[in-house]
């Protein structure tokens, strides 16, 4: 049986409340379920305990620092937060101890992650992990003169204290202004470090660090759609989990990374001319996607086990609320 509930609504077109999921701001931690979103104004939290009734909102910091409230990255390892935000010249970092209370307790004010030097340029955060030795790392979007630019830095956070590493922050990738970035993307390997990557027009790149050096790029495909917040990615021990809409209108993809640094293309279902946004993570050993259909007003989910996908199974009937087919986050 399922359990669910509204979290919130708003009439902000803004789009800040899941409908990038290579962000992550949902969480289960310390007894309850976390959400994270924004609107024009702030950035909040709401807690549950049961998924269905939630509590009232509580700010975390304001919007007006930032572009949009849609950048807003988070982390979490045990009960402890990590969070990225910005959007306009800083970036900033925060982290923060998850209540059984429904209450966060703060290590520090927030910290300065990166600045762009200019007014003008954006440092957009894309996604936020914790490795294995205790290391943060957030990918960022920013731009400098004529091109753009994807970057990762990475700092010892030690009691919420942001200080970089040597060599961050690292140029995962820069373009032209003409054709910027749309989104970055980042997971934790079991053998430490972490695989980090981007996604320009069609195609998606990405490298792994091993807490020491980089790898080579990497070509994951070259045929994503144009279509954006379609992309989503985990990872289970070394093995990453790339997903996206196909610009060849195949249908839902995954490609597959393998311990041993090879990708490999799986379908999760077939071509619609409806828009979605799957997104995935993972249960035990298992890789779960969840997409909403805005033309069945369903909410359908997957499980990759044993190297194969399995049947579509359909999860909850939205067919009385008014929901966009682009917010799925789990």
């Amino acid at each position: 049986m399922a359990i669910y509930g509204t979290v919130y609504t708003t009439t902000s077109t803004s789009g800040g409340w899941g409908n990038q999921p290579y962000m992550r701001r949902l969480w289960y931690a310390a007894g309850l379920y976390w959400a994270f979103y924004g609107d024009d104004t702030n950035l909040y939290f709401r807690t549950s305990a049961d998924g269905s009734t939630w509590s009232s909102s509580t700010v975390i910091t304001s919007s007006a620092t930032i572009k949009q409230s849609s950048h807003l990255a988070t982390w979490v390892g045990g009960t402890t937060l990590h969070y990225a935000t910005g959007g306009a010249r800083y970036m900033y970092y925060r982290q923060g101890t998850l209540n059984s209370d429904g209450t966060i307790t703060w290590a520090d004010a927030e910290q300065t992650a990166y600045d762009s030097a200019s007014a003008t340029w954006p440092a957009r955060p894309h996604g936020i992990v914790l490795d294995n030795s205790g290391y943060a790392y957030i990918v960022f979007y920013t731009e400098s003169g004529i091109n753009s630019y994807q970057k990762v830095t990475s700092a010892d956070v030690s009691g919420g204290v942001w200080t970089v590493r040597d060599g961050f922050p690292y140029d995962l990738k820069w373009v032209a202004l003409s054709a910027p970035f749309r989104q970055g993307f980042i997971v934790p390997l079991s053998s430490g470090g972490i695989y980090a990557g981007s996604v320009s027009g069609n195609t998606a790149i990405g490298r792994a660090y091993t807490g020491v050096s980089w790898g080579d790029e990497e070509t994951i495909t070259t045929n994503v759609s144009l279509n954006v917040y379609t992309d989503s990615v985990v990872a289970i021990g070394n093995v990453v989990y790339f997903s996206y809409l196909s610009n060849d209108s195949t249908g839902q993809k995954c490609e597959i990374r393998s311990a041993a640094g090879s990708w490999s293309n799986t379908t999760i279902f077939t071509p619609s001319s409806t828009l979605f946004t799957v997104s995935l993570t993972v249960v035990g050993s298992d890789v779960y996607a969840v997409w909403f259909n805005l033309t069945t007003d369903l909410l359908y989910f997957k499980i990759f086990s044993a190297g194969a996908w399995g049947s579509t199974i359909t999860w909850l009937d939205e067919t009385t609320d008014t929901l966009r087919n682009d917010l799925t986050a789990i």
